[in-house]
């Protein structure tokens, strides 16, 4: 698959709301944390939207984590709900071995499940990254620059039902 827009996935998360068909995988990456954590809580709710929310969420840091456990997590069957979901962040701390464990997930993935992976840090050339990137609904979350940072602060303030004019920015 292609690296998605910001934009463009939000659109498609919108659509398969819609129709109850969402990606089994997703990969967020990039140096921006506010709006990859953004689209993570948005894809949560969205997925988990009626369901047993509680008993179908499971959340991973990858520097610590039981990387058997969390593929137990995403094969485990929902819970009075569709689907299940489950994150693993900071994907880029992952030894090799560990990645091997993830491996089969990545390849077939569950289809009950919609499993998140997060990273801050990609290195592109590495192997379980373009893996990711084939297999994921993948999106990259950069930096706005800077004359994208009054849009972007008129856009969060109007989630906060907050208004600024032109000037104050």
């Amino acid at each position: 698959m292609a690296i998605l827009e910001p934009q463009q996935f939000y659109k498609r998360v919108e659509k398969s709301t819609k129709e109850q068909q969402y990606d089994s995988l997703y990969f967020f990456f990039g140096d921006e944390p506010y709006l990859l954590n953004q689209a993570v809580d948005y894809l949560k709710v969205c997925s988990l939207h009626g369901g047993a929310a509680d008993f179908n969420f499971m959340s991973f840091y990858g520097a610590d984590a039981d990387i058997s456990r969390v593929r137990d997590e995403v094969e485990t069957l929902p819970m009075m709900a569709p689907r299940r979901v489950v994150l693993l962040k900071e994907v880029q701390e992952l030894t090799e071995k560990e990645w091997d464990i993830l491996d089969p997930i990545i390849k077939s993935q569950v289809s009950n499940s919609v499993f998140i992976l997060t990273a801050s840090k990609v290195d592109r050339r590495k192997r379980f990254f373009k893996l990711l990137i084939d297999h994921a609904a993948s999106v990259e979350f950069k930096k706005p620059f800077d004359n994208q940072v009054p849009g972007w602060i008129q856009h969060i303030g109007k989630n906060f039902g907050l208004v600024f004019s032109d000037d104050s920015l």
